[in-house]
């Protein structure tokens, strides 16, 4: 019987294995961004364009949120970030469009057709010093 384990200490480390699985699984997975108990939920936000302005025009976000732009103004807009490489495209009045940010997606945009109408979208708050309010 040279190198077998006797059927009642292999049975118990078994059993050993199968209780101590699931906390090594639960230990790996918290270890994961976006998988622990603390893992941030996407959020939908919106901006609405009405009298050729963005409101709100400072947008703070998170990678994965949603940013939808609603229309109400009587002409087509866009908002586009030459920055971050996203583009809604026209947005028509009484329309809307929608981009899914990235970790990369913040910045200033504005729209294409109305270049005086700025926006910009900070990644949880926190705007570099380097880039000035909409306003601006």
């Amino acid at each position: 019987m040279r190198g077998q384990v006797p059927t009642n200490e292999a049975g118990a480390r078994h059993r050993r294995a199968r209780l101590l699985a699931p906390g090594a699984l639960a230990l790996v997975l918290a270890a994961v961004p976006g998988c622990g108990s603390h893992a941030r939920h996407a959020v939908a936000r919106q901006v609405v364009i009405r009298s050729f302005a963005y409101d709100p025009a400072d947008l703070a976000a998170a990678p994965g949120d949603t940013v939808v732009w609603v229309n109400e103004d009587i002409v087509p807009h866009t908002a586009t970030s030459a920055q971050a490489g996203w583009n809604t495209g026209s947005i028509a009045p009484d329309s809307s469009a929608r981009v899914v940010l990235g970790r990369r997606s913040f910045g200033p945009y504005a729209c294409s057709f109305h270049p005086n109408m700025k926006g910009i979208l900070t990644r949880n708050g926190a705007r570099p010093a380097s880039l000035p309010h909409p306003s601006e």
